[in-house]
């Protein structure tokens, strides 16, 4: 084979051994767990991020994850029914992301809220056996963000408004709980690279960096929720288990809620 006809995904295979991966990352999150031993909730979020090895879910929105976002043609929405929702997310648009670089500083940017968007949008696809609106995704995405992981139950809530956003906009990190965040993100990358299988793409990484984004999006939910204007510990356990919560929901049991909550939806 000529080396131009090498693409960059078939230029970087990686065969883990499934085992030897699960034993390793087992005993990462026992020295996890060492490191933070006063965190509440943090033994089971450290259990849900290895059961990711056996989640079908996970694996389905992984493998699609990048094609059904592309999938979505914004620029074609010319009737969007949402738009105080794109308003207040734009609050976010002011800022440059600087979340891996940036220990004191905002945490909550716009590519953040579009990470949680995309990622409830393959979960939606999955889940729903079809393709929802862009409109009726953006819907579920607005109460979602404020239901964290109380989303199965249907009672009314207060959905979240330009204040809000202008918050999160302010949300910074305690520097503890930034460190537990990418303690459980790296434990999170070592499943996902052997979940990814054993080729690595340019949208491998695009495709964890999106799920990334959505999880620190959630912390900073959960802490304006609970009026905070850092993100600590609390919040952190909160957003995990709100994401695996979601991801594993079993599909009638996530159509008993999406069409409720989008009830201009039709199946």
């Amino acid at each position: 084979m000529d080396d131009k006809d090498i693409s960059f995904r078939d230029a970087f295979r990686v065969f883990w051994d499934v085992d030897e991966e699960r034993e390793k990352n087992k005993k990462t999150a026992q020295k996890i767990l060492k490191k933070f031993p006063n965190v509440v909730g943090l033994d089971k979020v450290l259990y849900e991020t290895q059961m990711l090895f056996d989640s079908p879910s996970y694996k389905e929105c992984f493998k699609i994850y990048e094609s059904i976002i592309m999938s979505y043609h914004y620029d074609d929405e010319k009737d969007l029914e949402n738009k105080e929702i794109i308003t207040n997310m734009a609050i976010l648009s002011n800022s440059d992301l600087k979340y891996f670089i940036n220990l004191f500083g905002n945490a909550i940017f716009l590519t953040n809220a579009f990470g949680l968007v995309g990622t409830l949008a393959v979960i939606l696809n999955v889940k729903l056996g079809r393709k929802p609106l862009y409109n009726n995704v953006l819907i579920f995405y607005n109460w979602f963000m404020v239901k964290l992981d109380d989303f199965h139950n249907l009672n009314e809530v207060k959905l979240p408004n330009e204040e809000f956003y202008k918050k999160l906009r302010k949300i910074k990190w305690e520097k503890s709980s930034k460190k537990l965040f990418d303690q459980i993100r790296l434990l999170y990358n070592s499943v996902n690279k052997v979940v990814a299988g054993e080729k690595i793409s340019k949208s491998t990484f695009g495709v964890n960096t999106a799920l990334v984004f959505s999880v620190i999006f959630l912390c900073g939910c959960s802490a304006v929720l609970n009026e905070r204007e850092r993100i600590n510990d609390i919040d952190v356990i909160n957003a995990y288990n709100t994401f695996y919560k979601i991801l594993n929901v079993d599909s009638e049991d996530l159509k008993k809620i999406y069409y409720p909550v989008v009830p201009n939806d039709s199946i």
